[in-house]
């Protein structure tokens, strides 16, 4: 049976929703609610995260299961509007999200979001079969992938700090057979500019980007095939972080401001 679940934080009259990173939890975005009282937080698992849970027989998540899914829980939940919050991976669910639901969200803020611009790599490895084939085959047996990424970064194809993400993310069994199915069943979860940017201009949704000025993984030009077609300047806060480090980065930021008289 597939489920989504999600964690209930906070008593206020609004509606924050938030999706999170790879390799993290609904639990990324707790205590949030400390610097936003007036909200109730959603803060949801995502598939192959924490205990939601896809269907054996599904063989993806795309953007009609994503919409049923969230139209059940915001009937449920009664739920008439939202702002909404993603952390890299959880970026593109909030950006599909702003596709889908555009008449219910006033804001929506995105710390370094996936989603926006496609990695070369993430293309090579989910979209033709025969990569991805590559790809499974690397869950079992890493020592070629390992190997390819030393000589990447030895020939400065990649950047020192994209490769200890990588190994960082890839040590395990586990968590390479988790980073194979969030890339390869996420695939189809691309939401298109155009139509994205239509939405926010048309219903008038705020925007703000969360940006770590070290992130070599979703570095700040990344935004750019998104921002040439808003036709109001986004918020974009510059913290000084990398892309691992950013939700700590962005709670101490709102400490920093808290403090402020």
């Amino acid at each position: 049976m597939t489920h989504l679940h999600f964690e209930k934080k906070g008593s206020g009259k609004k509606i924050f929703i938030t999706f999170h990173g790879f390799g993290q939890s609904a639990q990324a975005f707790e205590g949030l609610e400390t610097f936003f009282p007036h909200y109730t937080f959603y803060h949801f698992d995502l598939f192959f995260h924490g205990k939601s849970q896809l269907h054996r027989d599904k063989e993806e998540v795309n953007q009609s299961l994503w919409k049923d899914l969230l139209t059940e829980f915001l009937e449920k939940e009664e739920i008439d509007r939202f702002d909404i919050m993603g952390f890299s991976m959880g970026g593109k669910f909030a950006l599909m999200t702003t596709v889908l639901f555009p008449e219910k969200i006033d804001q929506i803020t995105l710390l370094a979001p996936d989603g926006i611009k496609t990695n070369f790599w993430y293309s090579m490895s989910t979209q033709p079969k025969f990569f991805r084939n590559i790809f499974r085959y690397t869950v079992h047996h890493p020592k070629p992938f390992f190997r390819s990424i030393k000589f990447l970064q030895k020939v400065k194809l990649l950047h020192p700090s994209v490769v200890r993400f990588a190994n960082s993310q890839m040590r395990s069994r586990r968590q390479r057979r988790q980073v194979y199915l969030s890339w390869v069943k996420f695939r189809n979860i691309k939401p298109r500019l155009t139509l994205l940017a239509s939405n926010i201009n048309n219903h008038g949704i705020k925007v703000k980007f969360i940006i770590g000025l070290h992130d070599k993984i979703i570095p700040r030009e990344n935004l750019q095939p998104l921002l040439k077609y808003l036709k109001s300047d986004p918020e974009i806060v510059l913290l000084d972080a990398g892309h691992h480090h950013l939700i700590a980065s962005y709670i101490a930021h709102l400490h920093q401001i808290q403090k402020k008289p």
